[in-house]
This record gives structure tokens, sequence and C-alpha cells, in this order.
């Protein structure tokens, strides 16, 4: 079939898609002893931060409606910080170091700050919401595609993450405005994710579409 990766049938792919999308969950180590590890994995750093290169890479394929700029068409913007980098970044915020951020940040192989850039002049403005909706789009692309290579995921959107202090630190232009730290990191073992990971309180929650957030229209 045309399109499709070679040796690969349309029910593979979908069965391939359904699963990560199933699969994917916030996930990092919880409040015991083990604190401040996504996991253990084996991998060198040099082949995680290929893969995070290569997730955010394919994060962009988002769908959006119009053009932000002509240089840049994309509404949203991903600021990527490697391992080296998220060191020297808690040195330059430790005053924003609240809650349970230090243990999120120590945990952490790597951390994509994400924006997305308004538009400025009320006439545009009635897009924005077009735009923000594109740039969600692009942060669960990068949750799957970082699933798909194998590693845990959490979406935080800490307050600190989000203050002006934090936008000076990371270079990030004043006008764009925050949507989420997508945090990255190599995934627990099945044992120690039961015995000491975290995962989303929202998942356990999830209801059916049928009869729920979902209905057959008939008119």
């Amino acid at each position: 079939m045309a399109g499709l990766p070679e040796g690969t049938s349309r029910q593979e792919l979908i069965r391939n898609i359904d699963w990560i999308i199933r699969e994917r969950r916030t996930r990092k180590v919880g409040d015991g002893d083990c604190c401040g590890e996504f996991g253990e994995a084996p991998s060198t750093p040099q082949e995680f931060d290929a893969a995070v290169h290569s997730a955010v890479q394919v994060a962009g394929w988002a769908p959006f409606h119009y053009p932000r700029t002509a240089e840049v068409p994309e509404p949203w913007r991903f600021y990527v910080f490697d391992r080296s980098n998220l060191d020297r970044l808690v040195e330059k915020i430790d005053d924003l170091m609240i809650g349970k951020l230090p243990v999120i940040f120590a945990g952490a192989g790597a951390m994509v700050q994400v924006t997305w850039l308004p538009e400025v002049t009320e006439e545009k403005s009635r897009v924005n919401w077009e735009h923000s909706a594109a740039a969600a789009a692009a942060v669960q692309n990068l949750l799957l595609a970082a699933e798909a290579r194998g590693m845990a995921t959490y979406w935080c959107t800490a307050a600190p993450l989000a203050s002006e202090k934090m936008f000076e630190v990371c270079g990030i232009p004043a006008q764009e405005t925050y949507l989420a730290s997508v945090f990255l990191g190599r995934p627990l073992s099945p044992e120690r994710e039961e015995n000491d990971g975290f995962t989303g309180k929202m998942r356990a929650r999830r209801t059916a579409p049928d009869g729920a957030w979902a209905r057959w229209v008939k008119l």
C-alpha cells in the first residue's frame, strides 16, 4: 500500500499506533526513597539525546491552520535542554525550585519548554485559539513520539516554569505564551514502576466515549 512503511500492513500500523496512544501516560518516580529518577534502562547519553532530537522533529508534523510568520509558519516554539544544560538551568533558577520541581529536574534526561506565539494585532487575534490548539497538538505528538522511542514523559505546568525569570533564563521572548514543560527520561522497569512509580491521577478516571463524552448525532 502506498505510503506505508515497507513490510507493514495497514492493520499492523493501526495496532502499533493505538498501542502507543494507550500506553502513553505521565510516568515518573513517586515520593519514596527513589525520588529523583525517571528510570534506569540502559542507554548512553548520546543515544538518549538522539532519541529526543528525532522525537522533537516528528512532533513538528502537528496540524496548524494559519502561518505565524513568513520565516517560521508554525505557531509553536520548542526550547530543548539536554541533561548538562538542565543542570545549568537549575543553577540559574534556584529560587524557583519549589515543591517537587527539584525532584522532577533531577530525574529528567531532557526537558522541552514549549510556548506559542500569539498574534499582536486585534484583527488577527481571533486566530490565537487556533495557534494554541496547534501547539498543544505538537506537544501531544512529542509525548507519543517519545513513548514510541521508549522514553518516559511528564507534561508539567508548574507556575514557576511560566515565570518571567524562567523566560529570561531560557532566552524566550516575552511576547511568547507558555504552554508546557515536557520532561523526558528513561522509563522504569515494570517492577520499579509498580513499586515506586507515579502515574497521572486522571488515567484511572478515564471513561468510555459512548454515553460519556462522545455521541453519534442524529438529526
